[in-house]
């Protein structure tokens, strides 16, 4: 009789249990799920703190140097515009034609349009 009361409750047990463990389950997901968003949470503030003490930290070393440099002797004066006027090159002077071509080769004008006739003839004759 014992047997048969058990064959009875084990499909009852089963989904007591089945449940019992889904409900555990979605329980530790909606936990982790928390965690998780705290955890970012944490991150985020983090981030924005750093970001913070970085533009703090930025903004004591701009008012140090400014205070330097108000305190340096001879930078009270205002600003002055310090760059050199320049003026114009003047013209170079032109090349005397002697010294144009010195050292450099020259080909007569009767040889030079020779040579441009026969390259001209040359190319013009393709195969």
């Amino acid at each position: 009789m014992a047997s048969t009361a058990w064959r009875r409750l084990s499909p009852l047990l089963i989904l007591t249990a089945a449940l019992a463990g889904g409900a555990t389950a979605q329980s530790l997901n909606t936990l982790t799920a928390q965690q998780n968003e705290a955890r970012a949470a944490q991150q985020a503030a983090d981030q924005r703190a750093i970001a913070q003490r970085n533009e703090l930290e930025a903004l004591a070393a701009k008012v140090q140097t400014e205070t330097r440099l108000q305190q340096m002797p001879g930078l009270s004066s205002p600003a002055r515009n310090t760059d050199p006027v320049y003026a114009p090159t003047p013209a170079p002077e032109p090349i005397p034609a002697d010294r144009l071509a010195v050292g450099y080769p020259s080909i007569p004008d009767a040889e030079l349009a020779a040579s441009r006739a026969r390259v001209l003839q040359a190319s013009a004759n393709r195969r």
